[in-house]
């Protein structure tokens, strides 16, 4: 460790180490639909129509972070499934700290273990057979965008992005102290758009409801749920985050 310390602090090497520590603790386990039922009960429709009463002609989603891409494009199938047979109005803002993690979700090549969810007919529609796995198809490229964002130091929203109507924050909140888990919650908040829409993991929403009642702010832990942002200037959430309720 010491020997770490002392490299570290050498600005020649400090960015070079930083970066590879993070590709050797970042976790990267993911699949396509994981924890579906959550990711299924998602109305597109009723995002987007929410999003035209404020002015946008698409929905626009932060999922963070994405790992290898799983979810990202997981997103993107299920609102093309939405809105068949138009094209989806949706665009998917993509982003996670480890640079090798998006350089394979840009790369859009998925093994068995990755793909073990999806059913024949969403094969065929969404990707293309090669020797290394199943190659993420045109349809579902488009409405994709991956960057690199670290939840803990860079801005909400990333720069250069405007309010999100749905941002997905799954699986992660779970290794963050409960300080960082407050900051990163109302971060999320304030890069929502009026009635948008938080969704955590089970996990993660634990976390939330934590957090909230060691700071005073939620009376007793309840059901975990997803919140919209109010419309009104921002202020403390009451409720912990997490799944989307049925008809959602």
């Amino acid at each position: 460790p010491e020997t770490f310390l002392r490299r570290v602090s050498d600005p020649r090497h400090s960015r070079q180490l930083v970066a590879q520590l993070i590709e050797e603790v970042t976790v990267k386990e993911t699949s396509y639909l994981r924890d579906r039922a959550q990711l299924e009960s998602i109305d597109w429709k009723l995002l987007l129509g929410e999003a035209r009463a404020r002015g946008n002609d698409h929905v626009r989603v932060w999922t963070a972070p994405c790992a290898t891409g799983e979810e990202a494009y997981s997103l993107a199938m299920l609102a093309c499934e939405a809105f068949a047979p138009v094209p989806a109005p949706v665009r998917i803002l993509a982003t996670d700290i480890s640079a090798g993690a998006l350089a394979g979700a840009s790369r859009g090549i998925y093994r068995a273990r990755s793909v073990r969810e999806l059913d024949d007919a969403m094969r065929e529609r969404y990707f293309r057979e090669e020797a290394g796995g199943l190659v993420v198809g045109e349809l579902l490229r488009p409405l994709v965008r991956f960057a690199q964002h670290n939840l803990v130091r860079d801005p909400f929203p990333p720069l250069g992005e405007g309010p999100f109507d749905l941002i997905l924050c799954r699986n992660v909140l779970i290794y963050f102290d409960g300080d960082t888990v407050a900051r990163v919650l109302a971060s999320f908040q304030r890069a929502l758009a009026p009635s948008g829409r938080l969704v955590l993991g089970a996990a993660d929403a634990l976390c939330a409801s934590t957090s909230r009642l060691a700071d005073g702010s939620a009376a007793t832990p309840g059901p975990v749920s997803s919140s919209p942002r109010p419309s009104a200037s921002p202020r403390r959430l009451r409720r912990p985050l997490g799944r989307l309720p049925a008809g959602v």
